[in-house]
């Protein structure tokens, strides 16, 4: 059995080389403790840079606010 999420696409794209590491897309992920057994979707995320918050109930929430905040660094 293999448990994908949304992520697990961009991770088959990863090169040898190393990439640099920029504040700008890092993100800090808290999950929440689930029950034993119980897949885990539902934490706090915080954007390293800009120091913004959400907490999410679903992978898509967590995706959601990866890719607007992302978006709103790359725009200023």
């Amino acid at each position: 059995m293999t448990n994908t999420t949304p992520f697990a696409e961009s991770a088959k794209s990863v090169t040898s080389e190393p990439a640099a590491l920029s504040p700008d897309r890092a993100f800090v992920v808290h999950f929440y403790a689930a029950a034993a057994g119980a897949e885990i979707e539902a934490g706090r995320a915080e954007h390293v840079r800009s120091g913004q918050t959400t907490h999410f109930r679903s992978w898509a929430e967590l995706a959601a606010f990866v890719a607007a905040t992302v978006g709103a660094q790359r725009r200023s």
